[in-house]
Order: structure tokens, then C-alpha cells, then sequence
């Protein structure tokens, strides 16, 4: 019995929630009708006032000149104060939409021209939430058809206002190409500009460049002192007197009197002077180098030692070898001095640079000789008198010839 009861009473409970359930669905449905009903008996009721409304606001736009719409705009002045008329529309005055729609049509009324008639008039009722209804309106111009829409809300205020135009094919396709001829030129002219960006930061990069590089010798200019090559310049001036200084020997002749033009280092080897050892000259194999001159076609093998300067004591010994070449040719009897002034090698006398009795210092050019197509001044072996001149410009001259004397 329990069980029949519980059965009875939900079965019951189901059904009472099934009738408020329909009853509260019905109310909702009800209420939704009154409220259309509402909005439609409203519409019927002032139609005709709001369609005379949207009339009367055409023909006013159209007789009436822009500057006085934007004045009336801002002033906010209503069609019905402006004509006189009582309109349901704008009952609580000009508001910005309304001056909004006013700004809308001075932008499009050029391309409409004069009012010619107004075709249709429509009300239809709003389903948006607080819109009434939208008033739709054909009307023809001089140049084109245009149709309006013009939105009231439940207090019969203007909620929005559109003007749309027709246009043919041809003109819209004309204001397409030039919408898209407007953008790419817009394009290219961004496109040039930033190039022109581009290539300014490149005449700017070279500026900089060229302040760098002007800057650059200010910053470097002084230049590092290298002492190391003036050792070597002293190397080689000593090189140089020492092989100087045994040529000379060889030949019989001054040291000064010769200009070494070349020296070819042939290797490190022992050259062994008077059939002495390395050893027995105090130096050793690693110190000691060779080296191969020619001057006037002879060959000459020099050998230096170095740091010990022993190279001059070779050359000193080979010097008497050249004093059977100065005893060749005699020396005039009378005016010769003691000390004669030879020729180290064949050649020709280009000039002579001192006369007989001149006071001379060691090393003074006496004689210019040319020889193997080579200036050699011929110098003063040491300081004295010139006791005579033995040749003359022009002459040519055997080597060992006496070209000067001097005491």
C-alpha cells in the first residue's frame, strides 16, 4: 500500500508541474504578443504623421543650403521648428543622430542634384529591442535614385538615418579603379619614400667612412721609432767598409776612392786567408761568412768575421800585391810628391778637381775616373799639398797609372 501511495503522488506531482509549466509558456507568448500588438497599434496609429515627417524632412534638406543644416544641427533645432509643423517625431527634440543624418547628406547631395519626386513611402515595424519602426523612402533627384532609412525608436526619436544612392556598373567600377589606383599609388609613394630612407642611411654610412678614415692618420700619425733597422743600417755601413777596405787593399788604391754598388751574399763557408784555419784567426765556422764581389769584372771572395773585425787584417795582407802595378810606370822626375794618387782600374778621366799646390784634406775628390760605365771619385789618401796633376779631362788611363802625386 506504501508503495501505491508513493506512485500516486509522484504521478501527481508530475502533472501539476506539466500545467504551470504550459500556464507560465503561455503567459510568456501572451506577453510577447502585447507587446507587438503594442508596437504595431502604435505604428498604425501615427504612420501617416511619421511618413509626413520623412517627406517634409526630404524636401527640407533638399531647398535648404548646407551651411543653414549645419547651423540648424548645431543649434538643434527641429523640423518643427523650422516649418511650424507638429510632427509625433522628435518629440523630445534634436538629438545627435538626427545630426548625424543632417552631416550624412551634405557629403552625398552633389551627386543627387534637385528633388524631383518621392516615390514610395514604407513603415515597417522594428523587431530590435527599443526600436519602433523604419521608415523606408524612394525618392528620384536629377541625377539618380536614392533611398532612405530612417529609424525611430519607442519615443519616436531618430535612432539612425541611411542614405544610400544608386549608382550604375559604370560608376561603381569607376570609383572601384580609382579606390584602387588611390591605394597603389599610395602604396608606391610609401615605397619610394623608404627607399629614398634607405639611400640616405647609405651617403650617411659613407660620410661616417670617410670622418673614420680622415680621423685615422690624425690618430696614427705617430708612428711607431723602429731602432732595430738602424742597427742593421750600421751592420751594413761596417759590412761595407770592410769589404771596401779589402778591395782597396788589392788593388794598390785609397779606400776612399771606391763605392761598392753591389754585395751577393754567397753563404756561410770558412774562407781561409794565408791558409789559416778559423781557429787559428780566433773566430769559429759559425761566425765566419762568405761573400762574393765583382768590380770591373774581377771577382772577389771576402770573408768577414763577425764581432771581431778581424776581416781588415786579410785585406791589409793583399796589399802587397798591387805594388808591382804601381811600380810600372814611373813618376816624372822634378815635381812629383812623395805620396802618388793611382788608378785603381782602366778607364777614362771625366775631370779633375784640384790643381797643383792646392791644400787638400784626406778623402778630398782629386781625380773623377769612369770606369765599367761608373763614376769613382779618387780621393786624397790622406792631408797635404797636391804636388801635381799627371792627367787631364778626357784621357785615358791603364790601371795603376799615377794620376796625381801630393806630399
Amino acid at each position: 500500500m506504501k508503495k501505491t501511495n508513493i506512485k500516486r503522488f509522484f504521478v501527481l506531482f508530475c502533472v501539476l508541474a506539466c500545467v504551470f509549466s504550459m500556464t507560465a509558456c503561455t503567459n510568456t507568448i501572451s506577453s510577447d504578443s502585447a507587446k507587438t500588438s503594442l508596437k504595431d497599434m502604435k505604428v498604425n496609429q501615427y504612420a501617416s504623421d511619421m511618413v509626413q515627417w520623412a517627406e517634409d524632412m526630404l524636401v527640407y534638406l533638399d531647398q535648404t543650403s548646407d551651411a543653414q543644416i549645419k547651423a540648424d544641427g548645431e543649434a538643434a533645432k527641429t523640423l518643427s521648428y523650422v516649418n511650424g509643423k507638429v510632427y509625433v517625431v522628435n518629440m523630445q527634440g534634436m538629438n545627435d543622430k538626427t545630426i548625424e543624418f543632417y552631416n550624412s547628406w551634405v557629403k552625398t547631395r552633389e551627386d543627387l542634384g534637385a528633388l524631383k519626386s518621392i516615390d514610395k513611402e514604407d513603415v515597417r515595424v522594428s523587431d530590435e529591442t527599443g526600436t519602433l519602426c523604419t521608415i523606408a523612402i524612394n525618392a528620384t533627384y536629377e541625377t539618380r535614385t536614392c533611398a532612405f532609412e530612417l529609424v525611430i525608436d519607442d519615443d519616436f526619436n531618430l535612432d539612425s538615418g541611411a542614405i544610400n544612392p544608386t549608382y550604375t556598373t559604370g560608376e561603381k567600377m569607376e570609383k572601384a579603379v580609382l579606390n584602387t589606383v588611390l591605394g597603389m599609388g599610395t602604396v608606391f609613394i610609401v615605397l619610394i619614400f623608404i627607399s629614398y630612407i634607405i639611400s640616405l642611411l647609405q651617403h650617411v654610412n659613407k660620410i661616417g667612412a670617410k670622418k673614420q678614415t680622415a680621423e685615422a692618420p690624425q690618430q696614427t700619425a705617430p708612428a711607431p721609432v723602429v731602432e732595430e733597422p738602424e742597427d742593421e743600417e750600421e751592420d751594413d755601413c761596417e759590412l761595407v767598409a770592410v769589404i771596401t777596405a779589402a778591395i782597396a787593399a788589392s788593388e794598390g788604391t785609397a779606400a776612399d776612392g771606391l763605392v761598392v754598388r753591389s754585395i751577393r751574399k754567397v753563404g756561410n763557408k770558412i774562407k781561409i786567408f794565408d791558409n789559416q784555419s778559423a781557429a787559428d784567426r780566433g773566430g769559429t765556422e759559425e761566425t765566419m761568412k762568405n761573400y762574393t764581389i765583382t768590380v770591373n769584372g774581377n771577382v772577389y771572395d771576402v770573408t768577414v768575421e763577425e764581432g771581431t773585425g778581424s776581416a781588415a787584417t786579410p785585406a791589409a795582407k793583399a796589399a802587397p800585391k798591387a805594388a808591382p802595378k804601381a811600380a810600372k810606370k814611373a813618376a816624372p822626375a822634378g815635381a812629383q810628391g812623395a805620396v802618388k794618387i793611382s788608378a785603381p782600374m782602366p778607364g777614362k778621366i771625366l775631370g779633375v778637381k784640384a790643381n797643383a799646390g792646392d791644400a787638400v784634406k784626406k778623402g778630398q775628390v782629386i781625380v773623377v775616373l769612369e770606369a765599367m760605365k761608373m763614376e769613382n771619385d779618387i780621393v786624397a789618401p790622406q792631408d797635404g799639398t797636391v804636388a801635381s796633376i799627371n792627367v787631364t779631362a778626357g784621357q785615358s788611363v791603364e790601371s795603376g797609372a799615377v794620376l796625381a802625386t801630393m806630399n
